[in-house]
């Protein structure tokens, strides 16, 4: 029985060794991660490949597999690696290196395994590749190792790169605050519970004058000259209770200097200690903006009391809350009586309202108000007020309304009076028959009066505003402005203050005489121009000269008529006389040679005379003969030479203006032949556009040296003839010698 028990459980032993052995062979095959493949190359080209039996474990597809299926090497390999796998082949069959790659294989279970593939190749004695060996290790495990050791190294290196970040904020959150503390201008104390100071900042030092070593020496009362060390043990328990306390202290520094300061500290605890925070600010600035606040208000009210303007304020309910002594004074009342109170407990109900409203109005706009106002006196009259009110408020936002008033109750009844004698001046001004203008220091015309739109045909809206030189004709238009900055400038006046005769010109063109004065009114930088028309008084004046000219004309015509026909005749009968003596050396032969000769000498002098009075024929030919016949009489005198130049486009409109032109000329030759003291004159005629100019010339000593009687009637008869025909008159110093005189004539008048 044992013998066959035994021989019975022999193959059941047998059994379980090959189970234990399968198992150790499964246990090895997991644990082998190498596998050994050879390819034989023929031409350069595999022919023929053997996988090692190492394969399945790597893979899990056996030999047979791989031998069975000659591109299952490269199916298993992912397509993301092919590639790699691929070039490693090409590079052994071309016969260079292939070192080692790192690539991933899909077993044939579908797990996806990490391999390193390695290959070794063979050649023969020619160096011909005959095969090369590949090692294909498993090396998940060593990437799986190497992708947890990656991860971890990133989770680490955020972590640390975290915590970097987060130890370079506390760092710069504690330089910002260390360089806050540094550069306050506040000085930070740092003190124990027994009054020393154990931190400070750069502004304590400056505070205190010590330097840093020696002010975390020192304590409290050391640089507070009103703290003693029992006080500062009560100060420290009173600043534990509160928490924080704001007091004005002094500051005593090391200089011995006492400055004031405002102390803002406060009670801490950290890590078991007690310590006091105290920031202390230097207050000498504003304690002295404060004393001279305090000053400026003593002076602001002190000027406001003496001020002669009454001032007040009300606020935004319309109570006073403020009179300046002048108001309380000139009204008999003091502050007291009034503030809290308005208007209508104080004024008149008319008056309050009228306060009021004008409140309201700078309070609702906003803006100053400068207006009139008036409130009663005992004796029943008013008093006038120039009122400036504005609006303001204090330092906690409430509005009041501020006002100060001129008493103007003389200056109003001054205006009054003043404002009616404008009238008056007004009304004679509008009733007026000259014409009166007022411009300003440019010339613009300001106000006119009737007399000047019905002289000059402008409506007065159409001369308010425009230069007054509209007014004039050229050239005197473009000379008007000249005068008054010359006279501006250097006081010289040639029309200001000087009454003269000038042309003006209508708004249809048309020019006329007129007699200007002008007057400055300094204190309103204005002129006035008073104008009267002299068309009439120059119609008569010339009409006058035009009877005398014609009685001379026919005076002289009478004396060559009739006195130069006698003597004419008597001259004959002399000649006869002479003609029949026998026996001319006589006596009575030579008495009737001297009465012939007397009596040629008195026709060639009445002959001069006949033509003094009637030099002028009717047209211009007329006076350019009398002017031929002016230089040749004297030429003739021969005491000074004469030349008379005249062109032929001259036009003289008539026989009266052509007549006082020659006088012009036939003064100036004659002032020149007395008082020029010279040899030369020169007289011209001649065209200029719309203009005729006579012009006389000498050159003698000028007119600067001339005697004064020069400078009597006969210049003034020129310029009274010139002022006749309109024409300007000019005599003034020639630049090198002698004396140029010039009549200018608009042709057409």
């Amino acid at each position: 029985m044992d013998g066959e028990t035994t021989l019975a459980e022999q193959p059941q032993a047998g059994r379980q060794d090959i189970a234990e052995s399968e198992l150790r062979y499964r246990r090895l095959i997991e644990a082998v991660t190498d596998y050994i493949f050879t390819v034989r190359v023929e031409n350069g080209r595999p022919a023929e490949t053997s996988h090692g039996p190492n394969c399945v474990a790597v893979t899990g597809y056996t030999p047979e597999e791989f031998a069975a299926n000659r591109l299952l090497w490269i199916a298993m390999v992912p397509e993301e690696d092919r590639a790699a796998v691929e070039e490693q082949a090409a590079r052994i069959l071309s016969g260079k290196d292939a070192p080692p790659i790192e690539h991933r294989v899909r077993r044939k279970d579908g797990a996806v395994r990490w391999v390193m593939n390695t290959c070794v190749p063979h050649r023969d004695s020619q160096g011909k590749l005959v095969s090369y060996d590949g090692l294909v290790r498993d090396i998940t495990e060593r990437k799986q190792a190497e992708l947890a050791l990656r991860q971890l190294n990133e989770t680490l290196e955020e972590r640390v790169a975290q915590r970097t970040e987060e130890l370079e904020a506390a760092n710069r959150t504690l330089r910002q605050t260390q360089f806050t503390i540094d550069h306050s201008q506040d000085a930070i104390f740092w003190i124990r519970p027994e009054g020393r100071v154990f931190f400070i900042n750069d502004a304590a030092c400056r505070l205190t004058g010590y330097v840093r070593d020696e002010l975390l020496n020192l304590h409290v009362p050391d640089f507070d000259p009103d703290m003693s060390p029992t006080e500062w043990i009560g100060f420290w328990k009173r600043a534990k209770s509160d928490r924080s306390l704001l007091i004005e202290r002094r500051c005593l520094t090391k200089d011995g200097e006492v400055t004031p300061v405002e102390v803002s500290c406060g009670y801490f605890q950290f890590a078991n200690e007690e310590f006091m925070c105290a920031l202390v600010r230097d207050v000498t600035a504003r304690k002295e903006a404060e004393r001279a606040l305090v000053e400026s208000e003593e002076r602001f009210r002190s000027f406001m009391d003496n001020s002669p303007t009454i001032a007040w304020m009300k606020d935004s309910q319309g109570h006073y809350v403020y009179l300046s002594r002048t108001y309380e004074q000139r009204f008999g009342v003091e502050l007291a009586d009034w503030c809290g109170k308005t208007d209508f407990d104080i004024w008149p109900q008319e008056i309050a309202d009228n306060f009021r409203r004008n409140d309201q109005q700078v309070l609702a706009t906003g803006e100053v108000l400068e207006v009139v106002e008036e409130t009663p006196n005992p004796d029943g009259t008013h008093c006038a007020w120039w009122a400036f009110k504005f609006p303001f408020q204090d330092a906690s936002g409430i509005r009041y309304v501020g006002g100060i008033g001129v008493d103007i109750t003389d200056r109003k009844r001054a205006e009054e009076r003043v404002l009616a004698s404008e009238q008056r001046l007004r009304a004679i001004l509008n009733t007026a028959a000259d014409a009166v203008i007022t411009i300003d220091r440019h010339g613009i015309i300001e106000a006119v009066n009737p007399a000047t739109e019905k002289m000059f045909g402008y409506a007065e809206r159409e001369l308010v505003g425009k230069n007054v030189s509209v007014l004039m004709p050229t050239p005197y238009s473009a000379e008007h402005d000249g005068y008054i900055s010359q006279y501006l400038a250097t006081g010289e006046a040639k029309i200001i203050g000087i009454g003269r005769e000038v042309v003006a010109c209508r708004r249809d063109g048309s020019t006329f005489p007129i007699d200007l004065a002008v007057s400055e009114v300094k204190e309103l930088g204005l002129f006035t121009g008073v104008i009267r028309d002299l068309t009439d008084r120059k119609a008569l004046q010339r009409q006058v000269l035009d009877i005398a000219a014609q009685e001379q004309t026919r005076i002289g015509q009478d004396l060559h008529d009739g006195v130069g026909q006698e003597l004419t005749g008597l001259n004959y009968m002399t000649q006869n006389l002479l003609a029949a003596l026998p026996d001319k050396t006589q006596a009575t032969g030579q008495l009737a040679q001297k009465i012939s000769a007397g009596l040629k000498d008195t026709q060639h002098r009445l002959r001069e005379v006949v033509q003094g009075l009637m030099p002028v024929m009717v047209d211009s030919e007329g006076l350019r003969a009398s002017l031929e016949d002016l230089t040749g009489r004297v030429n003739a005198a021969q005491k000074m030479s004469c030349h008379f130049v005249c062109s032929d486009d001259v036009h003289i409109p008539d026989n009266s203006t052509a007549m006082h032109l020659y006088r012009i000329a036939q003064e100036a030759v004659n002032n020149a032949l007395k008082h020029s003291r010279g040899d030369r004159i020169d007289l011209s005629l001649r065209a200029d556009g719309g203009r005729v100019i006579l012009e006389v010339l000498d050159n003698g000593v000028g007119i600067a040296a001339m005697p004064r009687e020069a400078e009597g009637l006969g210049l003034g008869i020129m310029h009274y003839r010139a002022s006749l025909i309109a024409a300007r008159l000019h005599i003034d110093q020639r630049a090198e010698v002698g004396t140029v005189l010039q009549c200018e004539l608009t042709a057409a008048r």
